[in-house]
């Protein structure tokens, strides 16, 4: 008789086994364990989501530059490549991926740069002309769209003049496009907005030589460093290199004479545009009137220091940022991510508690699109120790972010406990972490806290999957936050444990939906791509809790891709 302990019933569909190289091995992530490899679409998607450009745990910024371009060749689909660069920015909350997708687009105009990349499937049926076209129609959308602010144009202009895509130069249509940043904001903004270098505002300014605005013929020889008309030598006369100062526009009139002294209000400006001059206390609280959103979450710490708060006109500024702190609208607007505010509330010290419950008030509505889930919901939140060591925006040497993965695990989770009254949250790394107990009405803050504390080692994420199993549990919704590195343990030949479990929850549970929530640009999952309800994706802003919900509820074939290609271009 054949051994049954070798050759024992297994409940459910057979799982699915992973693609392999080459050399016929099974695909690996990272880590070095047996994974699923995503499409090159819902790769691309998930590098624009989540990838931030810097060092993570697992890959280097030349590694994700390097995969981001490679699945872009392989993608060649400029609407889908321009829909999700306005994803990436309006949905995801991104900065350097979605300036990156589009300046991709902008390289990909040139029929000159498309006939030296031969490795672009289907260039030579669609000849290089035409293929150019497409991409620079796309690219003519969607350029103002997602770079919309300096810092996006910033990072833009040096995408391109680094080569980094095998072009560096403008052309008319790239220059028609930065003069038409600037010829659609007004000239305060434009002004507010000249901080940063590599390159600079002016610099740009310099390069594409926008037309100056009625009333503020001056503002752009300001910006580039004229000397105005009583100080230009007779050469800077002759060749018209000076400006007038009674044509600044107003705001920089008001910023000069406070420089100078002969003003003492504080003008609206970005603060960093003054914190090289002698403030007064009263100065640094008009600073903090003046600032906008993420200034004020940002800088409480500043503003103790500099005694902000302390006396009756403190109190007044204490409850004027609280007002603004927790303000919906201004959050909405600031397209905060719930995690700065988790690193606001944690790094603050010694501010009035005013403003630290201003802090949470502000994380509820962050959070607000957490939606309630229907049935048993199980969370997974991954606490090993590429979650714990890597920040959440990757390594970017002394500005890097305090806050690491673990912690927008931990906040995804809390989250979901607070808003579903059958959620169970188990953190998972190669154990699972069930005895902790977290209360559903604790805030947010105290519950993350609790659960970013835990773990540390490595990764098995088949683990939560095998409890459900052996404990015969009732699922209607499974949710991993993780950067699905797991390596350790329940491989089966060519799939993996994940795999495995998941089938045999589905034979008992046929409309349970599963969820992997993916906070690190990798590629690759533990469960197939979006199939028996199976749902990879990317991101960790609030929005990714609607696409959630709407999975959850709704139909799931290849649905986060679908979500990015209902963008509408134009």
């Amino acid at each position: 008789m054949v051994n049954p302990d070798l050759f024992k019933t297994s409940r459910g569909k057979a799982p699915r086994t992973v693609s392999t190289t080459s050399e016929g091995e099974p695909f690996r992530n990272e880590a070095g364990g047996v994974a699923f490899e995503h499409t090159p679409k819902h790769a691309l998607a998930q590098y624009a989501c989540t990838g931030t450009l810097n060092n993570t745990f697992y890959a280097s910024d030349r590694d994700q530059l390097a995969k981001t371009l490679e699945l872009v060749k392989k993608v060649n689909d400029p609407e889908f490549i321009g829909k999700l660069a306005i994803y990436a920015r309006k949905s995801a909350f991104m900065k350097d991926m979605p300036a990156l997708l589009t300046a991709v687009l902008f390289a990909r105009s040139s029929a000159k740069y498309l006939a030296t990349d031969s490795s672009v499937p289907g260039i030579k049926k669609l000849g290089h002309a035409v293929e150019a076209q497409a991409y620079a129609n796309v690219f003519k959308t969607v350029f103002p769209v997602v770079i919309d602010n300096a810092r996006m144009l910033r990072n833009f202009v040096q995408i391109i003049r680094s080569g980094q895509l095998g072009r560096k130069s403008f052309g008319t249509m790239g220059k028609r496009a930065l003069r038409e940043w600037f010829d659609v904001r007004p000239a305060d903004a434009i002004f507010r907005s000249s901080i940063g270098k590599n390159p600079s505002l002016a610099d740009i300014v310099r390069m594409v030589r926008p037309k100056p605005k009625a009333g503020a013929e001056a503002l752009y020889p300001y910006l580039i460093g004229y000397d105005p008309e009583e100080k230009a030598t007779a050469k800077q006369k002759e060749l018209r290199q000076f400006y007038k100062p009674e044509q600044l526009p107003a705001l920089i009139q008001s910023y000069e004479a406070f420089k100078a002294g002969t003003s003492k209000e504080v003008p609206k400006v970005d603060f960093r545009q003054l914190t090289d001059l002698e403030l007064t206390t009263e100065m640094w609280r008009g600073i903090a009137r003046n600032g906008r959103w993420h200034q004020t979450r940002m800088n409480l710490n500043t503003y103790t220091r500099h005694g902000c708060f302390e006396g009756q006109k403190g109190t007044e500024l204490v409850m004027e940022l609280a007002e603004m702190l927790r303000d919906e609208e201004q959050i909405h607007r600031a397209m905060v991510f719930p995690y700065q505010l988790y690193a606001a509330y944690m790094n603050t010290e010694g501010i009035p508690p005013v403003l630290k419950e201003a802090l949470q008030d502000a994380m509820e509505v962050a959070t607000k699109n957490v939606p309630q889930l229907p049935g048993h919901t199980y969370v997974f939140p991954d606490v090993s120790g590429s979650m714990t060591w890597a920040a959440a925006t990757g390594d970017r040497g002394s500005a890097t972010s305090a806050v690491k993965c673990v912690d927008i695990a931990a906040l995804v989770a809390s989250a979901i406990l607070r808003t579903s009254p059958l959620a169970t949250v188990i953190p998972v790394d190669t154990r699972l972490h069930t005895n902790l107990h977290l209360n559903p009405r604790d805030s947010v803050m105290t519950n993350a806290k609790k659960l970013a504390a835990c773990g540390g080692g490595g990764t098995n994420l088949g683990l939560g999957l095998a409890h459900l199993v052996q404990s015969k549990a009732e699922v209607d919704t499974i949710i991993f936050v993780t950067d699905n590195e797991s390596w350790a343990g329940g491989y089966y030949g060519n799939t993996t444990g994940s795999e495995t479990y998941w089938q045999q929850i589905k034979s008992r549970n046929p409309n349970a939906k599963l969820v992997s929530l993916q906070i690190q640009a990798y590629g690759s999952g533990q469960v197939a791509d979006e199939k028996d309800g199976v749902l990879n994706i990317g991101g960790f802003s609030d929005q990714v809790f609607n696409v959630i919900e709407r999975f959850v509820t709704g139909d799931n074939a290849n649905f986060w891709v679908e979500e990015i290609e209902k963008i509408t271009l134009g």
